[in-house]
């Protein structure tokens, strides 16, 4: 169940809602500048482990540039989407997924990084997995050639997760697993 996106300025009104594995179902949707409250909200619910586990760091907090960095996108070199429950003012963001297009010369192949993050206390329904169900098709508009993703090795979730959805192991090394999943499936490459 993936809707189809729109890129740029229309890429910014995206919006569908999908089933989870529970049966429950969430909206989700292009983040937006007014989403700076709901995602400082969203980061104080993930746990030091899953900061760390995103961020290979300790991150106590958002700044004011990191949330214009995170919810300020273009939809098509930069592309957010958060997975919702409720509305208005009672709308919470459960989990984020995006992608920021690495700067490659004329000519090579757009590769894109990927990244997620999940309330813990919704982890394991699937949400990182529609998250990426819904940013494939922003990739395969905007050019993107591969999305790509780096792992600490002993987050085994998210290992799983990307193997589930075809994602290869491109490196390993220091603890960090490099990830990387072509955006056009298998048969639309070979026919291509």
């Amino acid at each position: 169940m993936t809707a189809r996106p729109a890129s740029g300025a229309v890429g910014c009104e995206f919006s569908t809602l999908v089933p989870l594995r529970d049966g429950s179902a969430v909206r989700i949707r292009a983040i937006r500048p007014d989403d700076k409250r709901r995602l400082l909200g969203h980061f104080s619910r993930l746990s030091e482990r899953s900061v760390y586990q995103r961020f290979f760091g300790v991150k106590r907090e958002l700044t004011p540039e990191d949330l214009t960095h995170l919810t300020e996108l273009d939809f098509v070199d930069a592309v957010g989407l958060v997975a919702t429950v409720g509305a208005g003012d009672d709308e919470r963001i459960l989990g984020v997924g995006r992608y920021f297009v690495d700067p490659t010369p004329a000519g090579t192949p757009r590769r894109a990084e990927v990244a997620f993050a999940v309330e813990d206390a919704h982890q394991g329904r699937g949400i990182a997995t529609r998250l990426l169900e819904q940013l494939l098709p922003f990739a395969r508009q905007s050019r993107v050639a591969a999305l790509e993703a780096d792992v600490l090795s002993d987050n085994v979730h998210m290992l799983h997760l990307f193997s589930r959805m075809g994602f290869q192991t491109a490196s390993s090394r220091h603890g960090v697993v490099r990830l990387s999943l072509p955006s056009e499936p298998q048969e639309q490459r070979r026919s291509a």
